[in-house]
């Protein structure tokens, strides 16, 4: 007997179907499951990936493409760094002038490291302590706790950022009861990739910008271009749509900023999945000052000049403005320009406005730069192996010696 083909449909009937199966579906569950984009508004935002802009524009135009970008909600990001290489003042930075930009956005710090205080965070970056949750890790709580009392606050979508500063420090029960001597290794790397598959749904369903601070160990024996790893497992660096490298470099001589006033720091982008039509591998050089953050205003001149709105005479730099006496506001030497630009804030604000995003500083990574951040990438994937909890481990895949013959 021949099979009965289903009677065809048009697409009007098909999609009426679907229609009143998604309308039940979301009506037992109480609020939007399911859904055509294009009827639905809930599923095309849910589609819709938006920033919380970081203080340094060419960061985000190096991430999303635009000045808008920055920290993705309803993602995970990781930020990565040996100490002192500017995580956490990007990180505090951020909320504040985003607590400025907007009364209604609230941020959420778990602090692991003991590093934070209330005059750095709220004098330095002025946080509004009335929309800062800050949560201190507790001796007595292993992380499997913290993090299960964290995912209540999460899950009420009251959250708009949240940071675990760091990973590191955020230690098992199992470690934590254990004797010095009785230390099991990978137990932290276990927990991260519990973590993952906990907290993912979360901020995605929440459209937080989570965001966990990693740091760079030294890799003994690594046969890599690059000896420093991401400490604390392999697991984190998949479950990250976004991973970050933070280095400091050195200032030196003939720069905008001496070493007493500001400290310089290089950030690559070593994963992008926020956005498929660039290349992921990008990075930027910006200068933190001390005591007030992140410079806006040097980093610009090259910027402006490359866009035509700036001339540079010598030291001199001029300005395209008609309005002024003789058609340019000048400078003399990035000094003059930074202190009249700190004067007039609304300045500042006309010049950004004059830019569009091809605008920036970003600079691709180069070929060798690519290529051993892909063979650390190969490395890790061959590294994974999946436990019987599901959760991933790693195991060295380095093939083994053959005893040599005797003669």
């Amino acid at each position: 007997m021949a099979m009965k083909l289903p009677v065809e449909k048009t697409l009007a009937e098909k999609l009426s179907t679907i229609d009143k199966i998604c309308d039940k579906v979301n009506k037992k569950a109480g609020f939007k499951v399911m859904g055509r984009i294009g009827r639905d508004k809930e599923m095309l935002d849910a589609m819709t990936l938006r920033y919380i802009p970081t203080p340094c524009r060419d960061l985000n135009i190096a991430i999303a493409g635009t000045p808008d970008g920055g920290w993705p909600r309803g993602r995970c990001t990781l930020a990565v760094g040996k100490p002192d290489s500017g995580k956490t003042s990007v990180l505090l930075e951020t909320i504040g002038k985003q607590m400025a930009a907007d009364p209604n956005f609230v941020a959420a710090w778990l602090e692991s490291e003991h590093s934070l205080t209330k005059e750095y965070a709220c004098g330095t970056f002025h946080i509004d302590p009335q929309r800062f949750v800050f949560i201190p890790l507790n001796p007595d709580y292993g992380a499997e706790k913290t993090m299960d009392m964290i995912q209540g606050v999460l899950g009420t979508g009251s959250i708009d950022m949240f940071v675990i500063n760091s990973l590191a420090c955020l230690v098992p029960t199992q470690e934590l009861e254990a004797d010095l001597e009785a230390s099991t290794v990978a137990v932290q790397a276990r927990f991260n990739s519990r973590l993952r598959k906990k907290f993912l749904a979360i901020v995605g369903r929440t459209d937080t910008a989570f965001i966990a601070v990693g740091n760079l160990t030294t890799a003994i024996g690594s046969m890599s271009r690059d000896p420093l790893v991401i400490g604390g497992g392999l697991a984190m660096q998949f479950w990250s749509s976004l991973t970050l490298d933070f280095r400091k470099h050195s200032v030196g001589a003939g720069e905008p900023f001496a070493k007493t006033e500001a400290v310089k720091i290089g950030v690559t982008i070593k994963k992008n999945h926020c956005r498929q039509d660039i290349d992921g591998y990008q990075k930027v050089e910006y200068y933190a000052v001390f005591g007030k953050g992140i410079d806006q205003i040097v980093t610009m001149i090259p910027t402006a000049i490359e866009a035509g709105i700036f001339e540079q005479h010598g030291a001199w730099l001029w300005w395209k403005y008609p309005s002024a006496e003789d058609g340019y506001i000048k400078f003399n030497g990035k000094g003059d320009y930074r202190t009249y630009m700190e004067a007039h804030p609304d300045k500042m604000q006309e010049l950004v406005s004059m830019l569009n995003a091809d605008n920036n500083n970003v600079e691709m990574v180069t070929e060798e730069e690519a290529a051993a951040i892909e063979a650390d990438e190969k490395a890790i994937k061959s590294s994974i192996v999946v436990a019987d909890d599901g959760t991933e481990e790693t195991t060295s895949k380095a093939p083994k010696k053959k005893a040599k013959k005797s003669a």
